[in-house]
């Protein structure tokens, strides 16, 4: 996902008339993100425990989002 995202950047894909395919995109991207830090969570074993723990307060440091 990352390589693809670094290609569209580079060829500009994002500019008219493709804003609704990128916009789909990046709902895509976070949607994948969500299954990988649920995919860790999953089996609610100790090392899920604490992929838990880092995966949320990696989010609590985010400047505006982490403090609500």
């Amino acid at each position: 996902m990352g390589l693809h995202l670094a290609r569209v950047f580079i060829w500009a894909a994002y500019k008219k008339p493709s804003r609704v395919d990128v916009g789909a995109w990046v709902v895509l991207l976070l949607l994948g993100a969500a299954f990988i830090f649920t995919g860790a969570i999953l089996p609610w074993d100790t090392t899920g425990y604490w992929a838990g723990e880092v995966g949320t307060g990696m989010a609590g440091t985010v400047p505006v989002i982490g403090t609500s």
